[in-house]
């Protein structure tokens, strides 16, 4: 799962939502949580602490249960906390073979 770890990376996931929004589900999972720790958000891959984070107005709003994170077109790439168990589009993310940079 993406998880965006530089204001670039966000950005380029924040501006491929926008060309995309018009498919249907504004809302795609991205691999940060709290499930571990309340309101300490981590990468899920690596459980490392999450510096940089975009988050919508008001959130993350701290309701009981919302752990996982998802990037929301409709917010313009902000994130939103959501339940985990909701059912959501997602975004891959590869390093290219080449750069060794990271593709979403």
């Amino acid at each position: 799962m993406a998880e965006p770890r530089t204001s670039e990376q966000q950005g380029f996931l924040a501006a491929e939502l926008q060309q995309q929004s018009n498919i249907g589900s504004l809302d795609y999972w991205i691999g940060v949580t709290d499930i571990v720790l309340e309101n300490h958000w981590e990468y899920a891959s690596d459980e490392s602490t999450v510096t940089d984070l975009y988050w919508g107005p008001n959130e993350p709003d701290g309701h009981i249960g919302e752990n996982c994170v998802v990037i929301s077109a409709s917010s313009f790439g902000k994130w939103h906390d959501v339940v985990c168990t909701s059912k959501r589009h997602f975004i891959c993310e590869k390093e290219n073979s080449v750069s060794g940079e990271i593709i979403g």
